[in-house]
């Protein structure tokens, strides 16, 4: 796309709408005539006006504008809009919330790691030796390279190595 074609398709809408002086109007038609790319986008958006122009009006439900007045005139919709504020606070409280107990979650994960509550030290000691003794039993278990496969003449030559 050209910089006259950016210009152009910025143009478009209020050409359409008559808004362009007249010099512009014809420098823009020219360019209009000189690029399929453009005039397409131009036609598009006739269709589009010429299909919003035809489709059926509704109007507004009896009374809205007096409704609407009357809220107005009476301070029900400031009530509406006081209740902005609150949500805010009440999302700013729940955040706070939830930061504190994330907060907290990390505070005593570090004392129990670093054996400020002996007692969780010790549970947790003895929880890390049951996972280690728990491991090493599934590495002995663990057979990487049966010995009817190809691999394992590769893991023993590598151990034979050694």
């Amino acid at each position: 796309m050209y910089l006259a074609c950016v210009r152009t398709r910025r143009l478009l809408t209020e050409h359409a709408d008559g808004q362009l002086t007249a010099d512009a109007g014809r420098r823009l038609e020219a360019h209009l005539e000189a690029c399929p790319e453009c005039r397409k986008e131009y036609e598009g958006l006739r269709e589009v006006r010429a299909l919003l122009a035809a489709a059926p009006r509704f109007s507004a439900p009896a009374g809205l504008s007096e409704r609407v007045m009357r809220d107005l005139d009476s301070g029900r919709l400031e009530e509406r809009r006081g209740l902005l504020p609150g949500l805010i606070i009440m999302r700013t409280m729940e955040s706070s919330l939830i930061l504190i107990v994330i907060a907290a979650g990390i505070v005593s994960g570090n004392f129990v790691a670093t054996g400020l509550f002996p007692q969780a030290s010790g549970l947790a000691a003895s929880t890390a030796g049951r996972s280690a003794a728990l491991l090493a039993n599934a590495i002995d278990a663990f057979d990487p390279a049966p010995s009817e496969t190809v691999g394992a003449a590769f893991v023993t030559e590598d151990m034979n190595e050694k």
